[in-house]
């Protein structure tokens, strides 16, 4: 059993927005926000601003070196785009690395929606210099353009997936693999790839199982959360026009295959229904079941977001659908297969929201606005890992909540209620009929 809570920690430090990338260098703890659009009058404006904000001093700052030097490279406003964060600058563009280079951490950002029009274009952002470089005449055999794809670093490899293309109703499930060292795109063809693997499940010991049916890979879709699992590429949830998703896939990039994962019913269902069955004692009955112990997976949704935390734990968040924006909180087990709603999009009857003594006295707004206890429901936000204070952060900014577009910078902080298998082995009902017990 996990709990979990959110602080805010920053608000109004920065310009609001949606449909911007958030990324993080490893092990640093500065979170690099770009593009996106806010409001400006009521109307959706992309921008090209880039900002870094430092969990550790709480504190936003503009990375561009003259932002009203409008001769300096940089990349068109644009929302809809993707950006990775590279630990190891100098090999992109590299095949053999140079000595005298000197190392940098790196962001590439491809694609999106500018100017009035999607775009494949490749740029680099160098953390060092904070300087940018355009990469687009140096790619070669690049995907066609797009926006609100997904895309996920795994090693050398920059892993694209789907997205809206130059029409309005062209949405892709094509995945294109970017060499950073040769900037050489290759395409998968799924299907291919599946059948010449087969159709059996994955060797991973992992748990990611194939689906029964002839479906080899996601649907066409755009607007999905993308993450790393593993060194695979985890997308969840994402749509079309017409119809949201909820499916959860993982794509291998050792075997170049997709795998689809097939959900288990949570563990208090799966008990109550067992006791009901078999009379077992000392287990919760159906009727006594919270809500979030009988929700098996979370409601299709498009531009929601998704962090992996401790190697097997998948946090959602956030998104969208016909009916409504979101702010539930879910997390997915890679070892069990289950999802666990952690928090419904509604105040707590209790939380404290914590706040520093030096927060307290340099942010005001935030003071003001501190009977705010979960984000509220949006989409377009992003969630982001960093490292501050000796340990591994999930934070989320900005977002669209349906009135305007948001600045806010929140933490989840999650705990989780460990049992020991042996201990739960010797704890069944029927060794003590006359005492109950719940274990977790």
């Amino acid at each position: 059993m996990t709990t979990s809570s959110w602080r805010l920690l920053n608000q109004g430090q920065t310009i609001a927005r949606a449909g911007h990338t958030c990324s993080c260098i490893p092990h640093t703890p500065y979170m690099y926000v770009l593009g996106g659009s806010n409001d400006h009058i009521g109307t959706p404006v992309p921008t090209n601003e880039l900002s870094i904000y430092n969990v550790e001093t709480n504190k936003w700052d503009n990375a561009d070196l003259d932002p009203t030097n409008k001769e300096l490279l940089r990349p068109a406003p644009r929302v809809g785009h993707s950006c990775v964060a590279v630990e190891n600058g100098k090999m992109i563009g590299e095949q053999i690395y140079t000595s005298n280079k000197e190392n940098h951490a790196a962001l590439i950002v491809f694609g999106g929606w500018c100017e009035l029009q999607t775009k494949n274009d490749l740029w680099k952002f160098n953390c060092r210099t904070r300087t940018w470089e355009d990469l687009t005449e140096r790619q070669k055999s690049p995907p066609k353009p797009r926006s609100n794809h997904s895309c996920v670093l795994i090693d050398h490899n920059m892993v694209v997936f789907g997205g809206l293309g130059e029409e309005a109703n062209d949405d892709m499930n094509d995945v294109h693999i970017l060499d950073l060292r040769t900037l050489t795109w290759r395409q998968v063809d799924s299907l291919d790839s599946a059948r010449q693997n087969g159709n059996d499940a994955m060797t991973d010991n992992q748990n990611a199982s194939a689906s029964d049916d002839d479906k080899a890979h996601p649907s066409p879709s755009r607007s999905h959360a993308a993450c790393v699992h593993r060194k695979r590429m985890v997308i969840f949830g994402g749509g079309t026009e017409k119809q949201c998703y909820n499916e959860l896939w993982i794509f291998d990039l050792e075997v170049l295959r997709w795998q689809k994962v097939l959900v288990n019913e949570p563990k208090p269902l799966r008990e109550a229904k067992k006791a009901n069955q078999q009379g077992y004692y000392g287990f919760k009955e159906l009727k006594d079941l919270k809500p979030s112990e009988i929700f098996i997976e979370p409601e299709p949704r498009l531009f929601c977001e998704a962090q992996v935390l401790d190697k097997d734990k998948l946090v959602v968040f956030g998104g969208r659908n016909s009916k409504q924006r979101i702010n539930e909180t879910w997390k997915f087990d890679f070892e069990s297969n289950e999802w666990e709603l952690l928090q419904f999009g509604h105040k707590p009857e209790s939380i404290t929201l914590t706040l520093d003594d030096e927060e307290k006295d340099n942010d005001q707004d935030l003071m003001e606005d501190n009977e705010q206890y979960e984000p509220s429901a949006r989409s377009g936000c992003r969630l982001c890992t960093v490292w501050g204070g000796g340990k591994k952060r999930l934070i989320m900014f900005g977002g669209n909540d349906g009135k305007k577009k948001r600045n806010e910078v929140w933490e989840l902080i999650l705990e989780v209620c460990l049992l020991k298998t042996n201990l739960k082995k010797i704890m069944r009902a029927y060794f003590f009929s006359d005492v109950l017990i719940r274990t977790l």
